[in-house]
């Protein structure tokens, strides 16, 4: 059984009794030096602009778009027939009278795990919310392509497919390779917290890049990940990406809504459980 990441919640204590802000020494300072300096406001307002959403769909849609048409189960006629999915690479969707565009979709998981027996089982699943009805796709990639299935429900019609052929786009490489452009992200610095010391803060770099995650000094291969998984929500919120190569190196990573890397939490060789997260 896959076993999900766990973090005690005293981790996050400590990050918040540390963010104390210095003494304000301005109130010292003459008038006229005061006068001189810009407020606080107009600061704010000459900030550059926050960096606009991430889009993710350019990142799924090589993932999911396809035809898949195989043995088909259509409600609710309950009719068992030929039929087809069809994924069109701008996010459209339809089958059997059910049409949906999932480039829109609200909420996105995706999954890839090494089997026992060899080989890979992979899973998309994309949730749409629209003014009438919700639509649900999912694909199920399995080492057999015999095994494939696919799914398309809005409202009471859905369309559920078997034996549908080779999903080699979704299930042939690592998420970590499809998602290079998501994940992959610049050097941060990070204050940390961990188990094997809970009062220690020390300040580590945390990166992202080729296929390789560095947390201090430890790194993390992720081509030897056994499970992978990430969770992608519309654009304001973010997305997660979570892996596991064993028991001692797993690790959640957490992008906020413009794509940059926020958080590392999870478990390591050297601190056992801990929390990275960027300050301010």
């Amino acid at each position: 059984m896959i076993r999900s990441l766990t973090l005690y919640s005293t981790l996050a204590l400590p990050l918040l009794l540390g963010a104390c802000g210095k003494k304000d020494e301005a109130a010292e300072a003459p008038v006229a030096a005061q006068a001189d300096a810009p407020d606080d406001a107009q600061q704010a307002d000459n900030a550059p602009p926050e960096a606009p959403a991430e889009s993710f769909w350019p990142a799924i849609a090589p993932l999911v778009a396809g035809t898949y048409q195989g043995e088909c189960l259509q409600l609710p006629e309950m009719k068992n027939q030929g039929g087809s999915i069809t994924v069109a690479a701008n996010g459209k969707a339809s089958a059997a009278g059910i049409d949906s565009d999932l480039s829109k979709s609200t909420s996105i998981l995706l999954s890839r795990h090494r089997q026992d027996g060899g080989g890979h089982y992979a899973m998309a699943t994309l949730d749409t919310e629209s003014d009438d009805s919700k639509v649900h796709f999912q694909l199920q990639a399995e080492a057999k392509a015999v095994e494939n299935k696919a799914l398309l429900l809005r409202g009471e019609r859905q369309l559920s497919c078997s034996n549908v052929g080779a999903m080699d786009q979704l299930n042939a490489k690592p998420l970590h390779v499809s998602l290079a452009k998501l994940l992959d992200a610049s050097s941060r610095k990070m204050k940390c917290v961990s188990t094997a010391n809970l009062l220690s803060q020390p300040e580590r770099t945390v990166q992202v890049a080729g296929g390789v995650v560095t947390v201090g000094d430890e790194k993390f291969q992720l081509d030897k990940a056994e499970l992978e998984t990430a969770t992608l929500t519309d654009g304001s919120n973010g997305f997660t990406y979570m892996f596991k190569i064993s028991e001692a190196q797993q690790l959640n990573l957490m992008y906020n809504g413009p794509g940059k890397l926020v958080s590392a939490m999870g478990v390591t060789i050297e601190d056992k459980k801990h929390i990275c997260t960027v300050e301010g």
